[in-house]
């Protein structure tokens, strides 16, 4: 039974290897009109990859980072662009893992400009038939000894929303 219900898979799976043709006019030696036309289509979906930096991990001795964000492979319709805003959690402020009352602020920059706190703010923008785009987000703490009043973890979430406009 075995061997049958194998025969019977690699059958079906050699015929899908056949070539099909498909015409879409007959020319014949009588036809008056002697040729034929075809369409060649290639459909392109949208596509891209963004890719975002993995994490942010302040120390005292290290309190501006750099991360790269990047887009790449942008294939989007004419006239529209890629758009990748952020949102922060808490309004680009860590806070105290067990006191969510202590906190200690944070800025992010592009280009040496702080972006405004507040959520849904543009930090790239891929238009159409660029390919690709990229920018640093420079992320910069005052931190120190005096406004960090628990030990323990401090966080915030950033959010990086993607959309094709």
């Amino acid at each position: 039974m075995k061997k049958l219900l194998s025969a019977a898979v690699i059958g079906v799976m050699a015929l899908a290897l056949l070539p099909i043709h498909s015409f879409a006019v007959d020319i014949k030696q009588d036809s008056i009109n002697k040729s034929g036309e075809i369409n060649v289509n290639y459909d392109m979906d949208t596509e891209y990859t963004v890719t975002i930096p993995a994490s942010v991990n302040f120390t005292d001795s290290e309190r501006a980072i750099d991360r790269p964000l990047q887009a790449n492979g942008v294939r989007i319709d004419d006239g529209k662009a890629l758009n990748i805003t952020i949102s922060s959690q808490n309004d680009f402020q860590m806070k105290h893992i067990k006191n969510s009352g202590s906190g200690i602020d944070y800025h992010l920059m592009i280009n040496h400009t702080i972006i405004p706190d507040g959520n849904n703010y543009n930090v790239l923008t891929v238009n159409a038939g660029e390919g690709s785009g990229r920018t640093i987000l420079s992320f910069v703490t005052e931190l120190n000894k005096d406004n960090a009043f628990y030990t323990g973890n401090y966080t915030d979430t950033i959010t990086f929303t993607v959309s094709v406009d």
